[in-house]
């Protein structure tokens, strides 16, 4: 009987799928990266295996962290500092 073939699990890009948003309104980027982060974690939360729970859950991260980012840059050091101090609490 020969061995089963190799199968690889593929995950998706989450960047393949969308597209950020210009520099031209920073209320479009904010709700981007917020909104993809949020879609991201809800997806990791009721995801079953591990492996892409974990995965989605660092995605959700780094669009987190784009966000607070983003908030840091255009002088709402407030905002920034909650996201980050919330996004840590997600790591954890």
């Amino acid at each position: 009987m020969p061995p089963p073939p190799n199968q690889q699990a593929s995950y998706p890009s989450a960047f393949a799928t969308s597209s950020p948003p210009d520099d031209s309104g920073t209320g479009d980027a904010t709700s981007f990266y917020m909104d993809e982060a949020q879609r991201l974690k809800h997806e990791a939360d009721k995801e079953n295996d591990r492996e892409r729970q974990a995965m989605k859950y660092l995605q959700a991260v780094l669009y987190f962290s784009l966000n607070a980012n983003f908030h840091e840059q255009n002088g709402d050091k407030s905002s920034a500092f909650t996201i980050y101090k919330e996004t840590l609490n997600l790591i954890k």
